[in-house]
């Protein structure tokens, strides 16, 4: 096969493939999921128009891309057998993988609409999410509620702590506070929680 058929067909079989995981390569080096076009055409060896003709714009790869990171999600989740445990993978996952997580998050509800790879991997971490917090509830609304109430939780508290909001600590001590504030419900009274003492707080020892 000639250069010329080679380039040709990359072009035509595989740019949308090599697309995606060159992609997800770049994002994941990100803190905030941003990344160029430009500079991903120029690894590939394409012109970005060759890119935007697979998916149709930047926001169908970018519904590709965290779809990635949904499948990626999933592996971790699949093994975990409880409440915390999930807990702790999820939230990990999100801080280790600051640029991929924010780019999932980003996707907007017509993404999974438009991009069955996007929905296959959302339905996914969804099932996941019911069997282990939410399988034992009487209805499927319960469930649906139950696993969005920690699935909010856990966000508001990754995006505190990715802001840098929050008092300053390691990704396991925000972890190991997070879940003590998820459980406080059944904690002993007048257990402490620090993860607010920072603000409007100074020690005097």
């Amino acid at each position: 096969m000639s250069k010329k058929q080679q380039r040709e067909s990359f072009h035509h079989g595989n740019v949308a493939r090599e697309a995606v995981t060159e992609g997800l390569a770049l994002v994941e080096k990100t803190a905030d999921g941003h990344y160029s076009l430009r500079e991903l055409a120029a690894k590939l060896g394409v012109a970005h128009r060759a890119i935007t003709a697979q998916f149709g714009d930047k926001a169908g790869l970018d519904a590709d891309i965290a779809a990635c990171g949904f499948q990626k999600l999933c592996k971790q989740l699949e093994v975990v057998e409880n409440r915390d445990a999930f807990l702790v993978s999820f939230v990990s996952f999100a801080l280790d993988n600051p640029g991929l997580y924010r780019l999932m998050m980003q996707q907007g509800y017509s993404a999974f609409e438009k991009s069955p790879m996007l929905r296959t991997a959302a339905d996914r971490v969804i099932a996941i999410s019911v069997r282990i917090l939410a399988e034992n509830e009487p209805s499927a609304t319960i469930q649906r509620r139950a696993v969005m109430r920690l699935w909010m939780l856990s966000h508001g508290a990754i995006a505190l702590q990715q802001a840098g909001v929050l008092m300053p600590r390691s990704n396991d001590d925000f972890i190991r506070e997070f879940l003590a504030i998820v459980n406080l419900e059944s904690a002993p009274p007048g257990t402490a929680q620090e993860i607010w003492k920072e603000i409007g707080e100074t020690d005097h020892d």
